[in-house]
């Protein structure tokens, strides 16, 4: 009995021995692994510093506050329309024949020019009022404002009987032309021809016929020294702009246009600030011909609204001709 009751004693002690250390095991994985911070302290609330050098000699990234080309306040009124054309030309002539001893007016040099420069993409203007061959630069730009005329080609031509072989007539014209370029009162060229015609039954058509191949000769010569000062092989093209009242405006529309690619050159012609219209002179390449009323109203800051007349079909020869 005494065997049997310290025998439970044992087991009793034994028991509570493993309880505490399973207490103490259990206590000491429920506590934290990482000890968390503190609370951080707030942020001092100032304004930014200013980092701008005192010196202005001082070399900085720091830009100046963009100025723009254009006035914001005038960005809303800048709605301009413009018009896309060629060259335009007026072609005028002196131009006689002498049939029987008298004198008798006649226009085929001139018929037989404005063909020529119509066919090379020049507007060509006809009718009144149109200078004669020694107009002073005074009367060329009177009439050139008149008319919104960029060239004068002037033509001065004579033709006489040289020589009748049976019942067939021979005659031979002399003739000069010069080309005036308004901007500037600039004279591109002076060419003179002597030329036969050739021989016809009919006299006055023999006449008729010098004065046809002196004026085609003249038109070569003269339009091949306009190409050949504008830079031989790029087109010119005229633009038109009304509304331009200042002259930094004026300057933004050339310069905005000259970075354009396939654009050689932009030049203004004109300017008259009562008006405000401008007109441009734009030499491009050949493949930058359909993109250049793209390029004007794509141009920012400013919106132009384009209106299309160079149009060069054999239509708008026909139009040029007759003067639209």
């Amino acid at each position: 009995m005494r065997n049997a009751l310290l025998s439970v004693l044992v087991l009793l002690g034994l028991t509570c021995a493993v309880g505490c250390q399973q207490k103490q095991r259990t206590t000491a994985v429920a506590g934290p692994v990482v000890t968390p911070p503190g609370s951080a302290m707030p942020a001092q609330d100032r304004p930014p510093e200013d980092t701008r050098p005192s010196d202005p000699t001082t070399i900085s990234s720091v830009k100046p506050p963009f100025q723009p080309a254009v006035p914001d306040e005038d960005k809303a009124a800048l709605l301009y329309k413009a018009q896309l054309d060629l060259l335009r030309i007026l072609i005028c002539s002196d131009e006689v024949m002498v049939v029987s001893g008298e004198e008798v007016s006649t226009d085929v040099m001139r018929q037989q020019a404005a063909e020529h420069f119509s066919n090379l993409g020049f507007r060509v203007l006809d009718g009144s009022p149109c200078p004669p061959y020694d107009a002073s630069p005074n009367q060329l730009s009177s009439v050139a404002n008149e008319r919104d005329v960029d060239m004068f080609v002037l033509l001065r031509g004579k033709s006489k009987q040289v020589d009748k072989f049976g019942n067939f007539y021979s005659f031979e014209a002399e003739g000069r032309a010069k080309v005036a370029q308004i901007s500037g009162n600039e004279l591109l060229t002076t060419q003179s021809a002597l030329v036969r015609g050739k021989r016809g039954l009919n006299v006055q058509q023999a006449a008729e016929s010098a004065l046809t191949v002196c004026g085609d000769e003249l038109a070569k010569k003269c339009s091949d020294e306009i190409l050949r000062k504008s830079a031989r092989g790029a087109l010119v093209r005229r633009v038109r702009v009304d509304g331009l009242r200042t002259a930094k405006l004026v300057d933004y529309v050339r310069v905005g246009l000259s970075g354009k690619p396939g654009v050689q050159s932009v030049a203004l012609s004109g300017w008259d600030q009562a008006t405000g219209t401008a007109v441009f002179w734009v030499r491009l390449d050949a493949s930058a011909k359909e993109n250049l009323a793209a390029y004007l109203e794509q141009l920012e800051s400013i919106k132009l609204k384009v209106e299309r007349l160079d149009q060069t079909g054999s239509e708008s020869h026909k139009k040029g001709l007759l003067g639209f």
